[in-house]
């Protein structure tokens, strides 16, 4: 029988494991509050929705090595997988 705190044993670890979490999608939504919370609770960085630019300054400002990058699923926040791909391209390409 499978674990039934399984996604939140995995976030907790998730963030845990990070140096900050990227957040994209709903901040309110059940995912939302997990991930935020466990960041608030831990300590951790964390930004949501942010720009290119603002993900960019955010991780530089930082020192950010390990992001979380969290979010909605595709089913329920219909083209948030191709928006995070894009924000992290632009944000990135630069930084590579």
């Amino acid at each position: 029988e499978p674990d039934p705190q399984i996604y939140t044993k995995r976030t907790v670890r998730n963030v845990m494991d990070a140096d900050a979490t990227l957040w994209m999608g709903n901040p309110y939504s059940p995912g939302g509050r997990l991930t935020l919370g466990t960041c608030k609770r831990l300590g951790k960085l964390f930004i949501i929705n942010p720009t290119p630019q603002d993900l960019m300054d955010f991780l530089e400002r930082h020192g950010v090595v390990i992001l979380n990058v969290a979010g909605n699923r595709e089913h329920t926040n219909p083209g948030i997988q191709r928006r995070t791909a894009e924000l992290l391209i632009d944000a990135l390409e630069g930084r590579l």
